[in-house]
């Protein structure tokens, strides 16, 4: 089933307003009183590792010099910056 859906997605481009789409298919009024203010694009790599013993995700940590969340364990990516050509490239950044 994971070989599956890996292949459907393997060459797959996400839709040029992904965000959108998907609050639009919220009930009326949700998005907006979740998110009354504006979005920052971003965006990160969910990293699923097979492993014999299970699946383990893949998480980075933040070094300590950063002026956002210093230390902090996440998800490979982040904020859009203005030279990515892709929200790709932005999940792919360390």
């Amino acid at each position: 089933m994971i070989d599956r859906l890996i292949a459907s997605l393997k060459d797959s481009q996400p839709p040029a307003d992904l965000v959108g789409e998907a609050l639009a298919r919220l009930p009326g009024g949700i998005a907006a009183r979740l998110f009354p203010g504006p979005l920052i694009p971003a965006a990160v790599l969910v990293g699923l590792i097979a492993r014999d013993e299970g699946w383990e995700v893949l998480l980075t940590r933040r070094t300590d010099h950063l002026r956002d969340h210093p230390g902090q364990i996440s998800f490979p990516g982040g904020r859009v910056h203005p030279g990515d050509a892709s929200l790709i490239e932005t999940a792919l950044r360390r």
